[in-house]
């Protein structure tokens, strides 16, 4: 998926820059963009961009609001009505469960991002590799089923090449 949709994210997609932020979140700055990109609202993502580089708390804090939305959404409604409005599969439902977000909560208006993070669940770096991977996941397929811009990305492919190659 962010192969497909590097153009729309202004993101040149590298396999390596994707593998060591995934090993190394909090010094990744091809992480950092990506995680802006998939978790704030386009007209962030423009206003983050002038900014220039953003923080691991920063984006940290972008995908915990996202997330947090999920289940909120999830803990209201349902599993599957969450997968109807947010476009996140149950396969991190499955690994999270749907209860309770992974992720720390959004920092209060009076709270340090980093008392905040400890408060309510984990930051990034303190998933294994396989819940990041898996988040990430959901964060691409959320972000793509919710924009037309991002569904028409994947109109200039056939379905055969989108389909995932065995090694």
């Amino acid at each position: 998926m962010i192969c497909v949709c590097q153009e729309a994210f202004n993101l040149p997609f590298t396999v390596g820059g994707l593998e060591l932020g995934l090993l190394y979140p909090k010094h990744s700055n091809y992480l950092a963009k990506l995680m802006i990109n998939l978790s704030s609202s386009n007209k962030k993502n423009k206003e983050l961009d002038k900014q220039g580089n953003v923080s691991y708390l920063e984006w940290n804090r972008e995908i915990s609001r996202r997330v947090h939305y999920w289940y909120t959404v999830t803990n209201k409604r349902g599993t599957r009505h969450a997968q109807t409005k947010t476009g996140v599969t149950t396969e991190m439902y499955d690994l999270f469960g749907s209860h309770q977000s992974p992720l720390a909560g959004p920092p209060e208006n009076n709270a340090s991002a980093v008392t905040q993070a400890v408060v309510g669940g984990k930051l990034f770096h303190e998933l294994s590799v396989g819940q990041r991977l898996t988040l990430l996941h959901a964060l691409c397929t959320s972000k793509v089923a919710m924009s037309p811009r991002l569904q028409n990305c994947f109109l200039e492919y056939d379905a055969e090449s989108l389909r995932p190659t065995k090694a």
